[in-house]
């Protein structure tokens, strides 16, 4: 599973925060899940934000768990509600 590390202030993509960021990215089954948390943390600390990205007919749908807080579980993705 890549990990990417990341200033989101120094890219000009992300937010404003200058804190570097950890972001991992899973696909399963053609679905993939994006993940980001401050460097160092847990894939089990409650301090993921993460999105799954879909693709059917052409059209992406991009939906966040618990819309977008830093407050999810990475190793629980596949199980998380998205809306």
């Amino acid at each position: 599973m890549p990990v990417f590390n990341y200033s989101p202030g120094s890219s000009g993509q992300g937010s404003s925060s200058s804190t570097p960021l950890t972001k991992r990215i899973d696909t399963v089954l053609g679905i993939s899940y994006l993940g980001e948390s401050a460097i160092g943390t847990s894939q089990t600390e409650a301090l993921w934000r993460i999105k799954r990205v879909s693709v059917l007919n052409g059209t992406a749908t991009v939906l966040w768990a618990n819309n977008g807080g830093f407050n999810q579980i990475w190793a629980n993705r596949l199980s998380l509600t998205y809306g």
